[in-house]
């Protein structure tokens, strides 16, 4: 994976005149990591004319897309003037910048070193995909999304669990491993009671059931949601995976991923706590009448035998 964070941290602020200081990559020619006179990041893109016309102009909440710049640049003592397509990010969060710099580094290997017209659009669209869901209301609270970034990072094989894990945080079942489903809850009053709805009770023919219960209380210096996605970014070289793990992260939270970073939770106690129930072993309802539908209740694990079993 390109590191451009120590690239981007060894530039320097632009000198009065220069909208830009930059550097090239080396492989990459037609790419180039700068800062602005705020300090803050921006990929420049040198596109063909055909390319450039591809590209439409986008003003999100943390990055802007536009087209045919023509910048004024400092490139390690050499002076450039010349047309770029500009992606800043226009954010206020540290953690933010590093993260669209790990973005932008995906993003330039998804291009190549000689990118077409196809790669140009799908990258592009890409970015542009993973920012709008961050402008949306949050889909999923903040405690549920940390449990499940916890069971993936602690993971014997993390690959295998981030590409079971749901792209919709609203599906039946959080992770769908084949024949295997494992739906996680998340408690932070370290009292096994949890939310379900009926249907991720019932049995499916054909497959275990089974839910992972966690426990998620905020402590001062534990995880974040981010820590624990940079962790198991590390952990992974596919860059269809790292964007996916991103995309349900920005989609789960919304217009709340700024404060997210904000909120920590004690993972030691977090791992501590990691246990494994049956689903069909789960206090529910029966004798549901049929015209009934959306069913759900609360039911207490604490009494249920632990499966000795890890994913």
């Amino acid at each position: 994976m390109l590191d451009l964070i120590s690239e981007f941290e060894g530039l320097p602020v632009p000198s009065k005149g220069f909208q830009f200081s930059a550097f090239q990559l080396k492989e990459y020619k037609n790419c180039r990591i700068a800062k602005d006179k705020d300090g803050l990041p921006s990929l420049l893109l040198d596109l063909t004319k055909e390319q450039t016309h591809l590209v439409i102009n986008h003003q999100l909440r943390y990055i802007s897309i536009s087209k045919d710049i023509r910048c004024s640049i400092s490139d390690r003592g050499k002076i450039l003037s010349a047309h770029f397509t500009v992606i800043s990010y226009i954010g206020h969060e540290n953690y933010l910048t590093v993260h669209f710099l790990r973005v932008c580094g995906l993003l330039i290997q998804s291009l190549g070193v000689f990118p077409n017209d196809e790669k140009v659009v799908q990258a592009l669209n890409e970015l542009i995909e993973l920012f709008k869901v961050a402008q949306n209301p949050p889909k999923k609270s903040l405690q549920g999304l940390w449990a499940e970034l916890l069971l993936i990072s602690q993971s014997g094989n993390v690959q295998r669990l981030l590409e079971s894990w749901h792209n919709d945080p609203f599906h039946r079942f959080d992770f769908s491993l084949g024949d295997i489903k494992i739906e996680v809850k998340s408690s932070s009053t370290r009292r096994r009671l949890h939310h379900f709805s009926l249907e991720q009770l019932l049995p499916i023919s054909g497959a275990e059931v089974f839910v992972c219960s966690v426990f998620a209380e905020e402590a001062a210096f534990g995880k974040s949601v981010h820590d624990l996605a940079f962790n198991i970014q590390t952990q992974i070289d596919d860059k269809h995976l790292i964007n996916k793990l991103w995309t349900i992260i920005f989609r789960t939270l919304g217009d709340t991923v700024e404060s997210a970073n904000t909120v920590t939770f004690d993972d030691l106690l977090g791992l501590d706590s990691i246990s494994y129930y049956r689903a069909e072993s789960i206090p529910s309802v029966e004798g549901i009448p049929d015209e009934v539908s959306k069913v759900s209740f609360y039911s207490d694990l604490s009494g249920l035998p632990i499966l000795d079993i890890s994913f």
